[in-house]
């Protein structure tokens, strides 16, 4: 009867996890690039990475399901993210695997301070050096901030440090290294004092100013007599100026008007 029950749950969270899904399992089909692993002595290999929303949708599906009967071992410790070198539009990201056992590493990355919001999760097996992977389609003069964690099937370990990174301007063909002591400077715009937002709020609830129709003051020029050469000086017409009964009438008419 128990294994009845376990199989029924099973069916049911395989029909029912993709609408559960968090939207990073699907953030793995940003961006696209190479991976590989580098050793000091003989350089870096790479090959090929492809991903396929359907695949990504069905697999993240699959490891929601294995989560709750998963009795692997998680990685012993995370990642060191130690470099990531910069275009204006791609980002290498390099570190060293995560404490073993893994099987995979997932790289997270988002704009300014956030770390999440894409990712790219990579099949990697067990190796002494160092891994990369070059992610692309990232806009030009754009902060964003990365991170990484390895993963033993469906057990996922503590993720690494951060790297915030700035890509270079569009017309730039150069290549930019950051580091974990030398990371690009995040800056968020402050926020509106609460003066300024009441004030905005109420400028869109009032209607403008209305339409009077009266011009501006005119300008007199009052010649100065015993033969002096003339001065000119502003007089203000009163008849220019509308009465306090006149303004009100104004106001609101115009407020009718608007209705």
């Amino acid at each position: 009867m128990k294994q009845l029950l376990t199989t029924i749950c099973a069916i049911i969270l395989l029909f029912i996890s993709p609408l559960l899904l968090p939207l990073s399992a699907f953030a793995d089909t940003y961006g696209s690039g190479t991976y590989g692993n580098c050793d000091y002595n003989t350089g870096c290999t790479s090959s090929s990475s492809n991903s396929n929303p359907v695949s990504s949708a069905v697999s993240a599906a699959t490891n929601t399901i294995s989560a709750f009967f998963c009795s692997a071992q998680a990685p012993s410790s995370a990642p060191n993210l130690y470099e990531i070198d910069v275009t204006s539009t791609t980002a290498k990201v390099f570190f060293s695997p995560a404490g073993g056992p893994y099987d995979q590493h997932y790289i997270s990355y988002g704009q300014g301070n956030n770390s999440e919001g894409y990712g790219i999760d990579l099949n990697t097996s067990q190796t002494s050096g160092a891994l990369f992977y070059v992610i692309e389609q990232l806009s030009p003069s754009t902060v964003y901030t990365f991170k990484v964690r390895g993963g033993n099937g469906c057990k996922a370990g503590p993720w690494s440090n951060t790297v915030i990174i700035q890509t270079l301007g569009s017309r730039s063909r150069a290549t930019k290294k950051f580091y974990p002591n030398s990371q690009a400077q995040y800056v968020q715009a402050p926020a509106a004092s609460w003066w300024t937002q009441a004030s905005n709020a109420v400028k869109d609830l009032l209607p403008g100013a209305p339409n009077t129709g009266l011009g501006a003051p005119k300008q007199h020029a009052s010649p100065v007599s015993h033969g002096s050469s003339a001065s000119q000086h502003t007089v203000t017409s009163s008849s220019s100026s509308p009465s306090l009964w006149g303004s009100v009438t104004n106001f609101f008419s115009g407020i009718f008007h608007a209705l």
